[in-house]
């Protein structure tokens, strides 16, 4: 992970001495005045980590002094998320589809729309009453499409591939750590395909990047400065993934197999146009909209 930024305001002598309570509001203090958005709450995290108590537990604590120890993990963790540092990579984990997930320099912070994927996919395999589904992550990060798919699906199988070793790592300890490493394996491979044996899928799950090239310097700077640019460039018009999926995935998926791949803004009737070139079938209806009324989801079926 990044290392700890120098931040004179967030120094020890802010904390030093102080009760939980004051320990809090210090924090949200020096956040606030760094123009973090969120600042009190990213305090509370932070204090949560740092004292390794649950908010309650430390609400319960304020009034009590505040041991050095965790004063000091208090002030690092400001320092870092007062340089920008998302709150996920400070503490180098994050909650995805109710699942703790550890992170690593290679991986995305996974994000509330990719749920959409994990969504998606039980919907398709309860539909298609596929009770013991073999899988395939492709670009698996920290594993959280899989592993979210493995938990949800004690009979399922799968495979989660990357080109970043340090993420296969990252996917591995995952999948052990919550309990599904005896059903999900990773393996660094690319997605051309060349030296991939492991069978037919019956469904196939994919976030690629999709970020145009020219648009990753106009991101937002906790995305632009901290998650892998492997992972957020998809090409020139941030379509490259989608093709390099569209000329493998029919011959991974089984007869009624589903891809079901994450796109961005405004992609949708191009993503698809590719999947239906390379002779799988797009419904629109089931395509899937974050919040917002966007597509963020399309999917494929083999026939």
């Amino acid at each position: 992970m990044t290392p700890p930024v120098e931040n004179p305001a967030a120094g020890p002598s802010i904390f030093s001495g102080a009760t939980i309570r004051d320990a809090i509001r210090a924090a949200g203090d020096i956040l606030q005045a760094a123009n973090i958005e969120t600042a009190r709450l990213d305090a509370r995290v932070l204090a949560c980590r740092a004292f390794e108590k649950s908010l309650e537990e430390l609400m319960l604590r304020s009034d009590n002094p505040a041991d050095a120890a965790p004063l000091e993990l208090l002030s690092q963790y400001c320092a870092r998320r007062a340089g920008g540092e998302p709150v996920a990579r400070v503490l180098g984990i994050k909650e995805f589809w109710s699942l703790e997930f550890e992170l690593n320099d290679a991986t995305l912070v996974p994000r509330p729309e990719t749920e959409l994927c994990i969504e998606t996919g039980l919907e398709l395999l309860r539909d298609s009453n596929c009770a013991a589904p073999h899988i395939l992550d492709l670009g698996t990060g920290s594993g959280c499409i899989l592993i979210a798919l493995l938990s949800e699906l004690p009979e399922a199988e799968g495979i989660g591939i990357d080109i970043a070793d340090a993420a296969i790592d990252m996917a591995r300890s995952n999948a052990a750590k919550l309990g599904v490493s005896d059903r999900g394996t990773f393996y660094r491979q690319s997605w051309n395909g060349d030296g991939m044996d492991f069978g037919s899928f019956d469904l196939i799950v994919a976030n690629p990047p999709y970020i145009p090239a020219r648009d990753i310097d106009g991101l937002a700077p906790e995305v632009r400065d901290f998650d892998p640019t492997l992972a957020l460039s998809g090409g020139n018009d941030g379509l490259d993934a989608y093709r390099e999926i569209a000329g493998v995935a029919p011959a991974w998926l089984s007869p009624g197999g589903f891809l079901v791949a994450e796109i961005g803004d405004g992609q949708a009737t191009d993503v698809a146009g590719l999947f239906e070139a390379a002779g799988l079938s797009c419904a629109a209806d089931r395509q899937r909209c974050d919040l917002a009324g966007k597509v963020r989801v399309v999917v494929a079926e083999k026939r």
